[in-house]
Parts: structure tokens; C-alpha cells; sequence
């Protein structure tokens, strides 16, 4: 188990904010760490909240890659959609003008 998330979880002077900003500063090799090795040594009640908190930031990790990969994906096909609008308008346009004459 990782040791800093260990303290960070069991540490009674951070606030909710202070440990919440302390676990975004953790590697994500350390959460994985923390939920795949076997924690010898200690009881349930001590390593439940310490993976809970683990899997947490995992969780809200993936979250945010997530929905920025949907905001990169949405502009990409918002200017996609963009230029084929203004290159439609332009062939319309032509062929309209070669039509009339």
C-alpha cells in the first residue's frame, strides 16, 4: 500500500479541501499500488477507508480524462461540420451561378 495515501487519508490536521488537492498530487502508479497489493498487517477498518479514498481518485481521474477527450472530440467536429458547411455554401453558390447563365 502506498504510504502516502495512507497518511493522507489517516491525517486529522488536513481539511476535506487540503486531502482532496493532496490526492490529485499523488502518482497514479501509487493509487494502483494501493488497491493491488495485499495490505498485511492491517485490519479491515484501517484499509477500507485508505482503498475507498484510492479508488475515489481513480474514479474522478478517469472522469476528467473523459469528459476532456468529449470537449476535444465535440470542437473537432464543430469545426469539421464548420468547413464542410462553408465549402457546401461555396460549391452551392457555383453551381447555382453556372446554372443561371
Amino acid at each position: 500500500m502506498s504510504q502516502k495515501v495512507l497518511e493522507i487519508v489517516y491525517d486529522k490536521n488536513l481539511t476535506e479541501e487540503a486531502r482532496l488537492k493532496a490526492m490529485r498530487a499523488v502518482s497514479d502508479e501509487a493509487l494502483q499500488s494501493t488497491l493491488l497489493v495485499p495490505l498485511y498487517g492491517y485490519k479491515p477498518e484501517e484499509w477500507i477507508p485508505v482503498k475507498g479514498a484510492a479508488q475515489a481518485e481513480i474514479d474522478r481521474r478517469a472522469q476528467e480524462a473523459t469528459k476532456e477527450l468529449a470537449m476535444k472530440t465535440t470542437r473537432w467536429s464543430v469545426g469539421v461540420g464548420g468547413l464542410v458547411a462553408l465549402i457546401a455554401a461555396v460549391v452551392g453558390a457555383v453551381v447555382g451561378a453556372c446554372l443561371s447563365n
